[in-house]
């Protein structure tokens, strides 16, 4: 894989983790 591809995949991550967060916060 090319390290574009890793930084993408990384991002991704992040921001379901984000998205998880912020959902138990709101529950």
């Amino acid at each position: 894989r090319t390290q574009e591809e890793l930084g993408r995949i990384e991002t991704v991550a992040e921001y379901l983790a984000r998205r998880e967060e912020r959902a138990k916060k709101v529950a």
